[in-house]
């Protein structure tokens, strides 16, 4: 998948949201792999 990560800090965000949702694959937290929102974590009104 190619996302546009925006600036530079944003890259960050992709990299571990990509690696959170692989673990919680791995680790048999979630059943099948759940693409979980970049956006959400970077975003300044939450």
């Amino acid at each position: 998948m190619v996302s546009d990560h925006g600036d530079w800090g944003a890259s960050i965000a992709f990299i571990a949201v990509g690696q959170f949702s692989d673990n919680r694959c791995i680790s048999k937290l979630d059943k099948q792999r759940i693409t979980y929102s970049e956006q959400y974590q970077i975003s300044c009104d939450n």
